[in-house]
C-alpha cells in the first residue's frame, strides 16, 4: 500500500493517479504527503506508511488553525496556505525541481506565521 501512494504521489503518469482528482492533489495536505513521502535527493523511504501519516498528521495539526464557530457550531480552518515557488530577486531553491516545497500558513487571528521549507538538494 505504500508503494503504491508514494508511487502515485511522484508520478503524475502512474496507473493510480487518478485515485485522487485535480482539486484533491492541490489541497495542502495532499502536498505536504508528497513532499514527506518524496523525502530528498538521498531519500531512503519507510516501507510502511503510518510513519509518514503520524508526520504530515502533526505537520499539519502545527501548521492550521482551526475555530468553532459560534453561530454554526462548525469546526473552521482560520488559516491561510500558500505554497510559495519563488522570491523576485532572491533564490528560494538551490535547484529548479518538481519536489521543492515551501509552505507558509497564516492566521490573522493570532498573527502569526508558520514556514516548512523542503528544499530538493541533487546528491552528485
Amino acid at each position: 500500500m505504500a508503494d503504491l501512494f508514494r508511487e502515485l504521489l511522484v508520478n503524475p503518469d502512474s496507473e493510480n493517479a487518478c485515485l485522487f482528482d485535480d482539486d484533491e492533489r492541490e489541497e495542502f495536505i495532499f502536498q505536504l504527503m508528497k513532499a514527506v513521502a518524496t523525502g530528498g535527493s538521498m531519500c531512503q523511504y519507510e516501507d510502511q506508511w503510518k510513519p509518514y501519516l503520524d508526520a504530515v498528521k502533526l505537520t499539519y495539526k502545527d501548521m492550521l488553525k482551526v475555530y468553532k464557530n459560534a453561530n454554526t457550531g462548525k469546526i473552521q480552518v482560520a488559516s491561510h496556505v500558500f505554497r510559495v515557488t519563488g522570491l523576485a530577486g532572491a533564490g528560494l531553491f538551490p535547484v529548479d525541481n518538481d519536489h521543492n516545497a515551501c509552505f507558509v500558513a497564516v492566521d490573522p487571528t493570532a498573527r502569526t506565521v508558520t514556514v516548512w521549507y523542503s528544499a530538493f538538494v541533487p546528491f552528485w
